[in-house]
This record gives structure tokens, C-alpha cells and sequence, in this order.
């Protein structure tokens, strides 16, 4: 009990930052067409048992808003490189980026090969059009949540995000992505004393 009352004592000594908001299509986000990646459309990316359709990768981009991630609910696009755009309600002070990947145990194919490896994210202006890096990071697929807290913090905010995929894990057909998360504030973030 006295350790309890001790770790709250300490939390309202020391309040931990307020967690950052998380843009998704109920907060009003939604994909830019036209500075995303095709989807991926082929017969061999429907799968059926007994004629009947199981899934299908040929899902919209917009998927990976949403918070389903069961097998074959994921946006594939061509080949292992592929980029989404992701238009936000309002401009961010972008934090976080978080990826979220299907487990090997609920995989249809067996294989986490069409995970994203390697991506860079950029922050983006519509008018001017401007790329800001944000940063470069890797998916590790065996974790099927991941947050990748951002490289480069400049003081401004951002309307959109690109997710720009570089690699996948062996897949040379596709790569899916399941759901995507962009994490910010609209409020300037406080600065962290030394």
C-alpha cells in the first residue's frame, strides 16, 4: 500500500505528458489518391477454400484506417516499394507513427514476407508542396504492433504524411500494410526540460 500511494505521489510530482492524439478516419483523416501507390490487382490475390472467396488484397488504401486487422484485411500495393499519403482534418504536431501487422500464428500464407521493412516518413504541405523527413525506420514483423517515435521534430505542424516503403520481407508480388496510426497534437508539444 505505501509503495502505491508513494508511485502516486510521485506521478503528480512528475505527470507523465499527456499521450498524443491518435488520426485515424473517424478523427477525420483520409487517403490522398493521388500521391499514393496503386493497389495491388491481380487474380492470384484472392484466396478461396470450396469456391468460396476467403480474402482479397485488392482492398482500398483506406483500410489501413481502420482498426480491423484480421488476414487478407490490409492495403497490398505491387512489388516491395509503394507509398500512401495520409491527408489529416487538421494540421499536427506530428510525434509517432505507429505500424500494425497480422501474427505468423493467423497468417493464411503461413509467411510474414509481405510485412513493410524499411520506410521513411515525411511530413507534408500541400501549397507550397513540401517533403519535411521525419525520419527511417525498420518493421520488425515478429512485433505486430509497433510506435516509431519520430526522428526530426521541427516546430511546425503538417496536413499530411507520407509513409514512403523502401523493402518488404522476401514477398517480390506485394506488400500489404494493415493499419497505420499518426499520433500528434494540435497544441505545440511543451519542451523537455534538461
Amino acid at each position: 500500500m505505501a509503495a502505491e500511494a508513494e508511485a502516486r505521489a510521485a506521478q503528480l510530482r512528475h505527470p507523465s505528458p499527456p499521450q498524443p492524439c491518435t488520426i485515424t478516419s473517424h478523427t477525420g483523416a483520409s487517403i490522398d489518391y493521388e500521391q499514393t501507390s496503386a493497389t495491388y490487382s491481380h487474380d492470384k490475390a484472392r484466396s478461396y477454400w470450396n469456391w468460396i472467396r476467403l480474402w482479397n488484397y485488392a482492398q482500398p488504401p483506406d483500410v489501413i484506417l481502420e482498426p480491423n486487422v484480421t488476414p487478407g484485411n490490409c492495403w497490398a500495393f505491387s512489388g516491395d516499394r509503394g507509398q500512401v499519403t495520409i491527408q489529416l482534418a487538421q494540421k499536427v504536431y506530428l510525434s509517432n507513427l505507429t505500424l500494425q501487422h497480422i501474427p505468423k500464428t493467423i497468417s493464411l500464407s503461413g509467411s510474414l514476407d509481405t510485412a513493410p521493412k524499411d520506410f521513411v516518413i515525411y511530413g507534408m504541405e500541400v501549397s507550397p508542396k513540401e517533403e519535411v523527413f521525419l525520419g527511417a525506420f525498420q518493421f520488425q514483423p515478429e512485433n505486430t504492433i509497433q510506435m516509431f517515435q519520430l526522428q526530426n521534430h521541427p516546430p511546425r505542424t503538417f496536413g499530411a504524411v507520407k509513409v514512403k516503403i523502401s523493402s518488404n520481407w522476401g514477398n517480390p508480388r506485394f506488400t500489404c500494410l494493415y493499419r497505420v496510426r499518426v499520433h500528434g497534437s494540435v497544441t505545440p508539444p511543451r519542451e523537455q526540460p534538461n
